[in-house]
């Protein structure tokens, strides 16, 4: 009986080994999230599969993990030992100004915030970034290298591009004003992508797919977690008491068009952001549940 066959042996008995196998399920979900570059189909918790280089077909049901599971229960695991060490990897529109303004609060100066630090000379900035990505700000370039004890958040294109069209006021990049409705929403993202296709660095990166930056990160997590993200905040900067959750940029309107979106204009997005839907389409379906 070889290695791999005595490790599923004991992975599946019963009864003493529940409470080995759930520790090692959520170690699995700690690298599933931070993107190891490895497919493997993992002994103890066939359910996940770690994946990067390959596509990934989104699953038909939600995947229903606990936040709680997901995020961080031991900051160690990142090799975190001080505020100084952390980098938080700005994705436009996964609410990362929201982290920027509450850190700054603290005196904890990340992305936007950071700038007062290197002065807008990009040689000085926290950690190096694609040279192509030079018509946007800082810290909303990619990272062209991977960052240690770092982290970021990715959405689901379709809501992140809701976001952008109520942060947009409705406007194209070219100032075209498009109807405040479903209608409007599909036409704008048709437009916008349209015009990305030419120009990837559109609007200070606003249109990168998220993958260019998640790839570089230690720990990804999913939008639907950020309330949970809040709460592990203070342990990953060091902060003694709980931040409130002060979003900024949010949008008053309340209609959801991401989720009445229609075929046509789906498979524009899936096209433009394929790359995120390969490698963390898994991100997507995580919901908060028991």
């Amino acid at each position: 009986m070889n290695v791999v066959q005595r490790v599923t042996n004991l992975a599946t008995r019963p009864s003493y080994f529940a409470n080995t196998r759930s520790i090692v399920c959520s170690l699995t979900l700690l690298f599933h999230l931070a993107l190891i570059s490895t497919r493997q189909q993992s002994l103890w918790c066939p359910q996940l599969t770690t994946s990067v280089n390959i596509s990934l077909e989104r699953s038909q049901e939600p995947v229903r993990h606990n936040c709680e599971q997901v995020l961080l229960r031991d900051h160690s695991l990142l090799g975190v030992s001080n505020q100084t060490k952390v980098t938080f990897i700005h994705i436009p529109k996964t609410g990362g100004s929201t982290i920027e303004s509450v850190l700054r609060d603290h005196d904890i100066f990340v992305g936007e915030a950071q700038r007062q630090n290197w002065s807008g000379d990009i040689e000085n900035f926290p950690y190096p970034v694609t040279e192509d990505s030079k018509d946007c700000v800082g810290w909303h370039r990619p990272p062209s290298a991977p960052i240690d004890n770092s982290f970021t958040i990715v959405r689901d294109p379709v809501d992140r591009l809701e976001s952008e069209f109520k942060y947009r006021q409705f406007k194209d990049a070219k100032g075209n004003l498009y109807s405040q409705d479903q209608r409007g929403f599909e036409s704008w993202i048709k437009a916008v992508l349209e015009q990305a296709e030419s120009q990837p660095f559109l609007l200070d990166c606003h249109y990168v797919p998220q993958y260019d930056f998640a790839r570089r990160a230690s720990l990804v997590v999913p939008y639907e977690c950020y309330d949970v993200l809040f709460k592990q905040l203070p342990a990953l900067y060091g902060i003694e008491r709980d931040l409130p959750t002060k979003r900024v940029y949010a949008s008053k309107l309340r209609e959801n068009w991401a989720k009445n979106i229609s075929t046509d204009a789906r498979s524009v997005i899936t096209r433009y952001f394929a790359g995120d839907y390969a490698h963390l389409g898994h991100m997507f379906d995580v919901l908060q549940g028991t």
